[in-house]
């Protein structure tokens, strides 16, 4: 695993976590309970990742294959 790896995923973790805490601390200030303002926090993280994977997915269909070079063709070998 190389290093960027390591500090996206790092930096993806805190993102959640951070919005985590936002949407409980908004729930609470509003009057929730603290079950409830927990669950506000958690529901906007999960929302939030599933946007990200959905994105993810979609952009996935718009990713292409380099054009083939001469170095990539096949090497025949004759007996």
């Amino acid at each position: 695993m190389s290093t960027i790896q390591q500090v996206a995923g790092a930096a993806g973790t805190a993102l959640f976590i951070t919005l985590m805490s936002v949407g409980a601390a908004d729930a609470a200030a509003a009057g929730a309970s603290e079950v409830a303002s927990t669950n506000a926090g958690v529901h906007a993280a999960f929302l939030l990742g599933a946007c990200v994977a959905t994105a993810a997915v979609v952009l996935t269909f718009f990713v292409r294959r380099p054009a083939p070079t001469e170095e990539d063709a096949p090497v025949l070998i004759q007996h």
